[in-house]
């Protein structure tokens, strides 16, 4: 296999690593990317679990906040779940801003998560390079109209293109939401 074959699949492998490994204490947004952060509880939002609010509030998280491109009722909607936990995770070579969500399901075994990794500069030359050629290899399948260009590269996992903004999001459960979730989060850039 030549080198430029295997590049994907390291950068692929480097960004579920980092992203994984690179988790901190945060919770998920509750409004819209693009406006300020409420300072305590917005007046009109319900509180989900750990005061994770279910209804988005008046105001949102920074649109540079991976973590804000989805809240708690975006999840849910697509889902079913609500959010336990929302941790932003640590840059990573492919992607400098990522938020991974664990889901609240005390009946499934290993509870379900959601993985974004985002580039929002610089996306499109990544995509043409390092994704386009291999859009049908290996497993990989073409997704039509999501962005202006997605793959699911399996394992749950989506990497989508829209304008020069670049990400995979990955939900990882037993069932599959990830095109759904990657649907949502383009209607919040």
């Amino acid at each position: 296999m030549s080198a430029k074959a295997r590049t994907p699949r390291l950068a692929m492998i480097a960004m579920l690593i980092s992203a994984v490994a690179g988790c901190a204490g945060a919770t998920a947004p509750t409004s819209r990317p693009g406006t300020p952060a409420p300072s305590g509880p917005a007046t009109g939002a319900s509180q989900g679990v750990d005061g994770i609010g279910s209804t988005p509030a008046t105001g949102g998280g920074s649109s540079g906040d991976a973590c804000s491109l989805l809240t708690a009722d975006d999840i849910s909607a697509v889902t079913g779940y609500a959010i336990s936990k929302a941790t932003p995770t640590s840059p990573d070579m492919v992607f400098p801003s990522g938020c991974e969500w664990e889901l609240d399901a005390p009946n499934e075994v290993v509870p379900p998560s959601i993985v974004l990794g985002i580039q929002r500069s610089g996306g499109k030359a990544y995509f043409e390079s390092y994704f386009k050629p291999f859009a049908s290899d290996e497993g990989n399948q073409p997704v039509a109209d999501l962005g202006d260009a997605a793959i699911d590269v399996g394992f749950g996992a989506v990497v989508v293109l829209k304008g020069d903004t670049l990400f995979n999001l990955q939900y990882i459960g037993q069932d599959k939401h990830q095109v759904e979730l990657a649907r949502t989060l383009l209607a919040h850039l």
